[in-house]
This record gives C-alpha cells, sequence and structure tokens, in this order.
C-alpha cells in the first residue's frame, strides 16, 4: 500500500531538550541484584529535530506520519547509544483506537529506500523515528512514497497489571511489588520506552525481566543501563 506525501509546511527549525537516558536495548534478564547492565552514562543529552517538513500521510490502521526531517543525537534503535548528525527521522502518531503493536515503514527516495521500524505505539500517542540504517536527510530530496509492511495490532490491549503489580521507575532500575494476596509463580516481563516532551523516541521497546516468580507482598528490581526517572515510559507487562 503506498501513500503519495502532500508537503504542507516549507522547513522549519525545532530543537528538542530531551533529558532522556538513551541506553544500551536490554533484550535479556535482569533479576534481582544483577549488575550485568553497564553503568548509567549521564543522561543529560540533547537531541535535535532541524529542517523538519510537516507532513500528513495516512498510513491505515490509524497510523500517520506527521513529520519527515533531520534528526542528532543519541542513535537508539540498535542499543549502540552512538552520536549522530542529519539522520532521517519521521514522526508517527496512532489516531486508531487500538495499540500498534508492529510495523515496517519504507520511505523512498528515488535511489536508496529509508527504513523504520515501529514497536508498542499505544492510541493517540505520538514515535519519532529513526532511519535503520542511518541514512542522512536531504532536504534536496522528494519524500513521495511511502509504503508500510507487517502492520499488526495487539489482539488484546496490553495492561500494566495494576491489580497485581505496582512498579517504579528510578535511574537504571524498576522496582516491581506484588500488591496482590497471591505469589506470582510465572515470569514477569516489563516493557519500556524512552519518552520526553509527550512522544515516546525510537521504534525500539526495551524489555527486562525478573524469573523465578514474586512472592505476595514482595519488591524485587529489574535492572536496565537505559532506565531513567524522567525518560522512560512503561508499556505494559506480561506474566509467563
Amino acid at each position: 500500500m503506498k501513500k503519495l506525501i502532500n508537503k504542507k509546511l516549507i522547513a522549519t527549525l525545532l530543537a528538542i531538550i530531551t533529558t532522556l537516558s538513551f541506553f544500551t536495548a536490554c533484550g535479556g534478564a535482569a533479576n534481582s541484584g544483577s549488575s550485568s547492565q553497564p553503568a548509567l552514562p549521564d543522561n543529560s543529552q540533547q537531541a535535535s529535530a532541524d529542517q523538519l517538513e510537516e507532513h500528513y500521510i495516512n498510513l491505515n490502521n490509524g497510523l500517520v506520519i506527521t513529520d519527515i526531517g533531520s534528526y542528532t543525537g543519541i542513535y537508539m534503535e540498535d542499543g549502540s547509544d552512538e552520536v549522530v548528525s542529519g539522520v532521517l527521522m519521521m514522526v508517527v502518531k496512532n489516531t486508531g483506537d487500538k495499540t500498534v503493536q508492529y510495523a515496517k515503514i519504507t520511505l523512498e527516495t528515488g535511489e536508496t529506500d529509508g527504513l523504520f521500524e515501529l514497536t508498542t505505539l499505544p492510541p493517540g500517542q505520538s514515535v519519532v523515528l529513526l532511519e535503520q540504517t542511518r541514512m542522512s536527510y536531504d532536504k534536496n530530496t522528494a519524500y513521495t512514497t511511502v509504503t508500510t509492511e507487517n502492520l499488526a495490532l495487539f489482539s488484546a490491549e496490553p495492561s500494566l497489571m495494576t491489580d497485581k503489580l505496582e512498579l517504579q521507575v528510578l535511574d537504571g532500575v524498576i522496582n516491581v511489588t506484588n500488591i496482590s494476596d497471591n505469589d506470582i509463580d510465572g515470569e514477569i516481563v516489563v516493557y519500556y520506552k524512552n519518552s520526553a516532551a509527550d512522544l515516546y523516541y525510537g521504534g525500539i521497546t526495551y524489555r527486562s525481566r525478573i524469573t523465578g516468580g514474586l512472592k505476595a507482598g514482595e519488591i524485587r528490581q529489574v535492572v536496565g543501563a537505559h532506565l531513567s526517572k524522567s525518560g522512560t515510559a512503561i508499556m505494559f507487562v506480561t506474566i509467563v
């Protein structure tokens, strides 16, 4: 499915001071007391989106591209946390009524296509996506056509399980408390994203685990070097 871009606005400059902790992506287990994650770096990074062009491209199923432009800051999509400059970016909003689980977006440039991946975007929310190969933004390129693939919605809306768990985000850790009267026997997986100024940053959704269950009233910690009290949004929790 392809949609043509209708340009609405000439290039403008937008500076975003994020105060995010853009850290190494974590896909493995992190148990209470674990020290396997790297040390927490300085989380006063600055990211900017310049030469931003306002667009409105309907990708269907509620997804809309609202902006395309250039990003300078920490590259969070692959967990490398390297500083990049002038990378092609887009802002995508979910205008639907269901949380998007995954979408692959291709932005045709006339030569090499720009590739973007999106995970876990709730209704009414927007996310900054960075091009997967760190392609540079070119103000002279006509970004004219967008293709979406593998767009999937959650079959059931994801939950924070607030009837069972209390979650507290701190720098480097999440405190997980079993507030129910029953022991939890399964593995608890917490999913979260970088966030600031009403935006999620990066298509990536991180996850950390507590293995071995959680007794009623017990508090344990999941550890992640990219966790930040001021820059992390917990998306959902599963018990498996």
